[in-house]
Order: C-alpha cells, then sequence, then structure tokens
C-alpha cells in the first residue's frame, strides 16, 4: 500500500510517497538527460574549445542536480526521511546549468568578434534570476522562488533546443528538426507538470516519463545533427 505524507517539498507541495519502481526510473531519468547534455556538451567542445568549457560546466550542474534530486527521492522511499536540500539542490543546479548550456550554444554558432569573455553574460544572468529566487525564498517563502527557478530553467532548456533546431534547418534534416521540434514541446509539457502544489503517484509518473522520453529524443537528434556537422566541418 501506497502511504500518503504530507511533507514540505519546493514551498508547499504535497506528494505521495514514491515507490522504488518510480525512483528506478528516476534514476534512467538523469542517465538519459546525462547522455543527452553530454551529447551537446560534445559537439559544442568540437566546434568552440572555450565553448565547450562553459558546455561541460553545464552538463556537470544539470547531472548533479538530477542525482541529489533522485538520491533525496530514494532515501524518502527507503527510509521515510524527507530531505528538502536534496530536491532544492536540484532547480538551484538546473537552472545555471541550462543557463551556461544556451550561452555556450549561442556562442558556438554565433562566433563573432567580441571582447567579452565568453562567461560573462550567463554568470550575469545567473547571479539575477538565482539572487531573485534567493530573495523570494528568504523574504516571502512560499513557492515564488520555485517558480523563478523554473521559468529560468524551462527558457534556458527552450533556447537550447530552439538553437539546434535552426542548425538543423539550415542543413536541411527534416528529421532531425521534427525530433527537436517534438522536444521543444515535451519541455513546455515538463513546465506544466512541475507546476500543481500536489502530486499523486500517477502525476509522479508522467512527469518522470516525459522527462525521460524527452532526453531519448533530443540524445538521438543531437547525435544525427552531430554527424552531419562534424562530416562537414572536420576533415575525417
Amino acid at each position: 500500500m501506497i502511504a500518503i505524507r504530507k511533507f514540505h517539498n519546493e514551498g508547499s507541495l504535497s506528494m505521495e510517497m514514491p515507490t522504488i519502481p518510480l525512483v528506478v526510473e528516476d534514476f534512467l531519468a538523469v542517465i538519459l538527460s546525462g547522455l543527452g547534455i553530454f551529447l551537446i556538451a560534445r559537439l559544442i567542445a568540437r566546434l568552440d574549445r572555450t565553448c565547450g568549457h562553459l558546455a561541460s560546466l553545464g552538463f556537470l550542474l544539470v547531472v548533479l542536480g538530477g542525482f541529489f534530486s533522485a538520491v533525496g527521492k530514494l532515501t524518502l522511499a527507503t527510509t521515510e526521511l524527507y530531505i528538502p536540500v536534496f530536491n532544492h539542490t536540484r532547480l538551484i543546479l538546473l537552472a545555471p546549468g541550462f543557463v551556461l548550456l544556451a550561452w555556450a550554444t549561442w556562442k558556438t554558432f554565433n562566433s563573432g568578434p567580441s571582447g567579452t569573455p565568453v562567461w560573462v553574460v550567463p554568470v550575469i544572468v545567473i547571479i539575477v534570476g538565482c539572487g531573485a529566487a534567493a530573495v523570494s525564498a528568504l523574504s516571502k517563502g512560499g513557492r515564488r522562488w520555485f517558480f523563478i527557478l523554473l521559468g529560468l530553467t524551462i527558457l534556458a532548456q527552450a533556447a537550447v533546443i530552439t538553437l539546434l533546431i535552426w542548425q538543423a534547418q539550415r542543413r536541411k534534416l527534416a528529421t532531425v528538426v521534427a525530433f527537436f521540434v517534438c522536444a521543444l514541446m515535451m519541455i513546455l509539457l515538463q513546465a506544466g507538470l512541475a507546476i500543481p502544489s500536489e502530486k499523486s503517484s500517477t502525476w509522479q509518473w508522467m512527469e518522470q516519463i516525459n522527462h525521460t522520453l524527452l532526453w531519448m529524443v533530443v540524445g538521438y537528434a543531437v547525435w544525427q545533427l552531430e554527424q552531419n556537422i562534424i562530416k562537414k566541418t572536420i576533415p575525417s
């Protein structure tokens, strides 16, 4: 029987106690999202070493955020001990991670003369966004900080996928474009699934399965795009 527990999660969120199968699927989602982001970071690193460092840092932050969240869920499922820092760390790391990845992607495909170091713009965005979330959490409480970080994460994710769609379109890769468009729609769905303050076990399954499928789609599309780009830009 699934026990229903009420606990503070992202402010005032209550959800059913996660089951072991749900936890296992969450770790699978972490692995697949890590693979998808790794492929993006690898493509960027092959085209621009400096941007590659930025993308690699973004990859590390996103993977750590997902891993900590999964560990927190595992702890809750096995010991009924809820550790807020594990769950809160997820968005705290995901938001800056995807901002770094989005800017690295933009600079890689829009390189031009600039005297500004590549890390300046994303650092400013991260300080403003995460700073606003921190001020909101410390002064007003509630879930406003969560929505600030969620919005920043979704915008950055959408920016990455949109830039990849643009590159696939330029290369007339219709199938790859279709996969990326599908991924963009799944990102918007993911945002909607994350919003409710109460989540049943079924809702959690929907959220995690969508997340897993999202990164399967992204991983395959990025791999296909990478093969096309590398084949045309780097001699064998």
